[in-house]
């Protein structure tokens, strides 16, 4: 469900952010790594921290704007 929308802010965003796409059952370590516990999880990460953890779906224009806000606190100094 939030596959198609990923794909399509990743090429709206090309060079500016990268979105990756990982498959918990066939990569179970990354899950607890972690602590996946809910499908679909979003992991917001800058300078190798999370700076933001979405569980659960949005719609597409809920999802642009929580992606938004990241990339507004990420660029702040």
């Amino acid at each position: 469900m939030v596959g198609p929308i990923l794909d399509k802010l990743a090429k709206e965003n090309a060079g500016k952010l990268l979105i990756a796409k990982v498959n918990t059952d066939e990569n179970p370590d990354w899950a607890s790594k972690f602590g996946v516990q809910g499908i679909p999880t979003m992991l917001f990460v800058s300078g190798g921290k999370v700076v933001h953890r979405q569980v659960g779906a949005l719609p597409e224009r809920m999802l642009r704007d929580v992606l938004a806000q990241f990339m507004e606190v990420i660029a702040q100094p």
